[in-house]
């Protein structure tokens, strides 16, 4: 987990605080990261998803966790093998993604007219 040792407000001077202050951009970016971290704290496929698509989200992620000596995961690097990784995770998780919201869509459809057909036979049976 990214704890922030400091009050946004009095960054105080830690490794981390120092590198965050160099770039005043740097602090909303890392506050956006850990709102889609994990519960546990990890970065999951939510966070990453998020971070590997800008090159600048990368570039904090990649300092912090150098701040807090907190080891890179592989696909952080900028290397041409985590560049590939990337892209593919980028397709396999819109592809997820786009398969849980047509399976949502599906359901919301069933439900409704699941809900219209009880709703005529309702109607049929109070009229009779």
């Amino acid at each position: 987990m990214i704890d922030l040792p400091f009050n946004p407000d009095d960054l105080g001077d830690t490794m981390l605080a120092r590198y965050l202050r160099a770039d005043p951009g740097r602090l909303p970016v890392l506050k956006s990261i850990c709102t889609r971290l994990d519960d546990n704290g990890r970065v999951g496929d939510r966070a990453r998803y998020y971070v590997i698509r800008d090159g600048f989200r990368r570039a904090v992620l990649r300092g912090v966790l150098i701040c807090e000596a907190i080891p890179l995961p592989s696909w952080l690097y900028e290397t041409p093998e985590a560049g590939a990784a990337n892209r593919d995770f980028l397709d396999r998780y819109r592809d997820e993604y786009n398969q849980q919201r047509r399976e949502k869509r599906q359901q919301a459809k069933t439900d409704v007219q699941s809900i219209r057909a009880l709703a005529r036979t309702m109607a049929a049976r109070c009229a009779a």
